[in-house]
């Protein structure tokens, strides 16, 4: 059956990032240790639910203000704990321009980066028909649901869709809801995946 949706990741397929610039930044503004500052954010990151919802940006940054003492504004922080993404313009063109009908960008993502991105990288997002995203859904990757979510908006057969993510859990929870799916390594595998199921872009 041919792929007719296109469902992506976003962090580490079209935006590879660097958290090592997010935690030099927040150890140099904050007064517990490295152990600790990394200990306290991890805890406040899931014990509050930030990536499906379950708080503001604020109540994520005053917990942090709080247990760690970090000595940024909140506009401060969400600049210095955001600012770590870089595009993967090859990556960007096989995807934008795949002959498919649908295009879905699929990310956990929490809102404080996601308005991030969107405010830097909105051209990268543009193509895309539907964005699907972790603290709007309420529902996080490798939740089956969220897959089920996509199937959902396009109302095609599982098995039309084409799943692209850089974590093994991810792409084996697309498979099981019955998609095609891909471990992305790098432009140049995807390219050729691509090319193996008929969605090369057209030639320049």
């Amino acid at each position: 059956m041919p792929i007719e949706a296109m469902v992506s990741d976003l962090g580490q397929v079209l935006l590879p990032f660097d958290t090592r610039r997010v935690w030099e930044r927040l150890l140099a503004a904050c007064s517990v240790s490295e152990e600790e500052m990394r200990r306290e954010h991890n805890e406040a990151f899931r014990a509050l639910r930030f990536d499906i919802g379950g708080c503001s940006g604020e109540a994520f940054h005053a917990r942090l203000v709080e247990r760690c003492g970090l000595r940024l504004s909140y506009e401060q922080f969400c600049t210095a704990w955001s600012d770590m993404f870089w595009e993967d313009r090859d990556v960007i063109r096989l995807i934008h321009q795949a002959p498919v009908r649908w295009r879905i960008l699929l990310s956990n993502t929490n809102c404080i980066h996601w308005d991030f991105i969107r405010e830097r990288y909105g051209h990268v997002l543009t193509p895309f028909d539907r964005c699907l995203v972790s603290h709007q859904c309420g529902l996080r990757k490798p939740d089956p649901a969220i897959f089920r979510r996509v199937i959902a908006e396009t109302g095609l057969p599982p098995n039309r869709h084409l799943f692209i993510d850089d974590m093994e859990e991810n792409v084996l929870a697309a498979r099981a809801v019955g998609m095609d799916a891909i471990a992305h390594t790098g432009s140049e595998a995807l390219a050729r995946a691509l090319a193996e199921r008929g969605l090369s872009p057209p030639l320049r």
